[in-house]
């Protein structure tokens, strides 16, 4: 018997046939810089001005940034804002804020090192102490000024403040006198008055600078709390409440299948280059784009426009059984997108038999209707669309 007849022959092995995916690849126009807009010189001092401003506003690689912002459309419309009104603020957010923080956490380490070892083994020789231990005074100096020039995020109204004059006052009503007393020269006494040997003791003091390591480690920890159904079933609205008030076809539900189907939503993420639905296949479920960009192509691969922050689309398929998708959606970067699907949404009207025979004659005698791809012809190159966007196979029914 020959044994090598069992062994497989890979090379003749058929390939796996993968299914093909889409990358996107942008053909958006690029949008306005308007950092050049503002200082519109090519000299070398104008370029470093440039990138100084370009450290002080929201960077789009800022852990917070992404976590308060998420979306493309936000980030750019905060760094809008920012530019526009206090241009010389600093972005809680920016990078650097990160640098600065960095910066701060090791001299307040290396401080907080280095003076209980003086007060213990070089009580008595100040003088060849003081000058480093005024240069850490001059910094966290600098760390004031910078307090006051920096915004800051309120998280009870999810806004971020740049106004000097609100951002001056929190920190006059905060910490700003804790801070004072740890960076009072105190050398200068104990040079003064040898005699007076206490004074040396006042650089505990500096244990306060303890207060800027917390502040700065705070934002690192998160709390997890249990609500109770009600308080969940509010959090829920609260949380939904942009999707209700958007999606049109919401407007002609009674308020217990709103609520029922609040629960049935389903907040999915999307990576770049994820694809949330795909040409030719099946519609069965409402997507919302809560943040994020995505990009919209026809069957053979073309580009037609993005949807951002507030798009939806699919809206028939919550009502059609046999509707399908005319062109494919991916994402263009991380997205969050609220899922409905056709199932939850038929199951909760399920006390209303007549109403989705209503809501489908609504829905498709509605002008706006039209499908994404009969206006593609019209577009020169893509661009960004709103609101409601039917990429249905199902055509409506036009009014004259």
């Amino acid at each position: 018997m020959d044994l090598m007849a069992l062994v497989p022959d890979f090379t003749t092995a058929p390939r796996i046939q993968r299914e093909p995916r889409v990358e996107h690849v942008c053909e958006m126009p690029p949008k306005e810089d308007l950092l050049l807009k503002i200082i519109p010189e090519s000299s070398p001092w104008s370029r470093l001005r440039r990138w100084f401003l370009s450290t002080r506003i929201a960077s789009r690689k800022h852990p917070l940034t992404l976590y308060c912002l998420k979306s493309t459309q936000a980030i750019d419309y905060e760094i809008s804002r920012h530019l526009k009104s206090h241009p010389y603020m600093i972005h809680p957010f920016s990078s650097f804020r990160i640098c600065w923080e960095s910066v701060m956490t090791l001299f307040i380490v290396a401080a907080l090192l280095a003076t209980p070892v003086f007060l213990a083994f070089y009580f008595d020789e100040y003088e060849k102490w003081y000058i480093f231990n005024l240069a850490i005074d001059a910094v966290f100096m600098c760390d004031i000024v910078i307090w006051f020039f920096t915004g800051y995020y309120d998280s009870n109204t999810h806004l971020i403040v740049l106004d000097p004059r609100i951002v001056a006052s929190k920190y006059l009503r905060g910490f700003f006198v804790v801070d004072m007393l740890s960076v009072l020269p105190l050398e200068f006494l104990i040079v003064l008055f040898e005699s007076m040997w206490y004074l040396a003791s006042l650089n505990l003091l500096k244990i306060l600078w303890i207060r800027t390591v917390i502040t700065y480690s705070r934002r690192l920890y998160y709390v997890r709390i249990q609500l109770n159904p009600l308080s969940f079933q509010k959090l829920l609205l609260h949380k939904y409440r942009r999707l209700m008030n958007t999606v049109e076809l919401f407007g002609y539900l009674p308020q217990t299948v709103v609520t029922q189907l609040i629960g049935a939503v389903r907040s999915e993420i999307f990576m770049p280059n994820d694809a949330l639905v795909k040409a030719s296949t099946r519609g069965d479920a409402l997507y919302f784009v809560a943040s994020g960009t995505v990009a919209v192509y026809n069957n053979v691969g073309k580009e037609i426009c993005h949807l951002e922050d507030g798009a939806y689309f699919g809206e028939l398929a919550l009502l059609m059984e046999d509707e399908r998708w005319i062109a494919s959606v991916v994402a263009a970067e991380n997205c969050e997108v609220y899922v409905l699907s056709r199932g939850d949404f038929q199951y909760a009207l399920t006390p209303y038999p007549d109403l989705l025979a209503h809501l489908q004659k609504v829905a498709l005698a509605r002008p706006e209707q039209t499908p994404l791809l009969e206006k593609a012809h019209e577009l020169d190159s893509p661009t960004i669309m709103s609101g409601n966007v039917n990429i249905s196979s199902i055509k409506v029914k036009r009014r004259d």
